[in-house]
């Protein structure tokens, strides 16, 4: 897509969308419809905030606790948040971002070892290994999502949204033939079908592919608004021009840290 189009798109998205609030991370995302994907974990969400605190004002509180502490960098409180949500609720969507919260932690921890320290460095080597600790509490967390996402098809919901958590989940652990057997029953559904199969291309580092479903989304009416930061990345990632452009577009619509981190990578890239 070229620069001025994705700019008039989204222009459109940001003046005519609605802000709806993710009920399983506290993310707020802009939305032209009445389902979308948080713009942070990628669940599929469909309240507004004020919607979801009339029914349920402790579930807000605590999510709002949540993206503080997240900000703050404080992962102890975050992770007992967590536990605390999914002691009351055994939510696969709640269990799977319980674990995004693990990762977090985990790449906190490894972005503080460092090689110019003297002696030792002890303190890298208890970082690395606190750090890889909560990668497998993550892996675990996300198994566990994926069972409950399972269990609930068996018992009979075939709802769509619970199939595509399902796929976060085995991206997430790497079981991408599992993660493409979804795919193609999502399909026939024809829910959440493109936005899986461009998650399971990016993750199977096949960018052509999944830069070519990016753009058909983004040309479909109201696309969601994390497409235009998978197509600032899948421009990196293929080679075409203006993935910095597009990503200082998406400030105050996509999490600073992911723009941050990706603009980090593209930076270091052309160095290179």
């Amino acid at each position: 897509m070229e620069l001025r189009e994705y700019q008039r798109r989204l222009d459109s998205a940001k003046s005519s969308y609605k802000t709806i609030f993710c009920e399983f991370c506290g993310e707020e995302t802009l939305s032209g419809t009445e389902k979308s994907y948080c713009s942070n974990c990628e669940s599929v969400v469909a309240s507004e905030k004020h919607e979801l605190a009339s029914k349920n004002p402790m579930l807000v509180e605590s999510l709002d606790k949540i993206r503080s502490a997240t900000a703050a960098g404080d992962f102890d409180t975050v992770l007992n948040l967590y536990a605390e949500l999914t002691k009351a609720s055994q939510s696969p969507q709640l269990l799977y971002c319980h674990g995004l919260a693990y990762v977090e932690y985990s790449n906190l921890l490894i972005s503080k070892i460092r090689y110019d320290l003297n002696g030792f460095m002890e303190s890298n080597a208890r970082a690395r290994d606190y750090g890889f600790k909560m990668l497998s509490e993550a892996k675990r967390l996300f198994a566990k999502s994926a069972y409950h996402s399972e269990s609930a098809a068996l018992s009979g919901n075939k709802s769509a949204d619970l199939a595509y958590n399902l796929i976060l989940c085995l991206l997430r652990i790497g079981e991408l033939r599992r993660a493409k057997r979804v795919c193609d029953e999502l399909e026939s559904a024809n829910e959440h079908a493109d936005y899986s199969k461009m998650l399971l291309y990016i993750t199977s580092a096949e960018y052509q592919s999944a830069a070519v479903i990016a753009e058909r989304i983004a040309k479909a009416e109201n696309p969601p608004i994390n497409i235009f930061y998978y197509i600032a990345f899948l421009n990196f990632k293929t080679r075409k021009p203006n993935p910095l452009k597009m990503l200082s577009m998406l400030k105050g619509v996509i999490d600073p840290a992911k723009l941050n981190h990706l603009a980090e990578a593209i930076t270091a890239d052309s160095i290179v």
